[in-house]
């Protein structure tokens, strides 16, 4: 399995799934083999709390043939070392935080 990295330095618009989750992606690679692109997914996650979200950070593989066929996000650190790059990864998660804070009107706390 040959991954061609390509690290995307611009992001589509947020957007949001059937469960109000607001999602920015970007590539992370591809297996052009295998027809899959490897993509970090950051996302704002609606909790029980009024107004407040989880931030979450996973890789998906995603097919390059059908659209619909994606796996669930994997939080795991195995999975950030076997595809992240530092070259690029940590500047891009603080933009997408960035993209989904304004597209949502929240406000950020730590």
């Amino acid at each position: 399995m040959a991954y061609q990295i390509d690290i995307a330095t611009d992001h589509d618009p947020p957007f949001t799934d059937n469960l109000g989750v607001e999602i920015v992606e970007f590539a992370l690679s591809f297996d052009l083999e295998a027809d899959t692109a490897i993509v970090m997914s950051v996302m704002l996650v609606p909790v029980d709390e009024p107004k407040a979200h989880d931030l979450r950070f996973g890789i998906r593989e995603q097919s390059l043939v059908s659209d619909w066929k994606v796996t669930a996000p994997d939080y795991s650190k195995e999975s950030v070392d076997k595809y992240s790059q530092r070259n690029g990864g940590p500047l891009l998660g603080y933009k997408s935080i960035a993209l989904l804070a304004a597209s949502s009107g929240l406000l950020c706390r730590t």
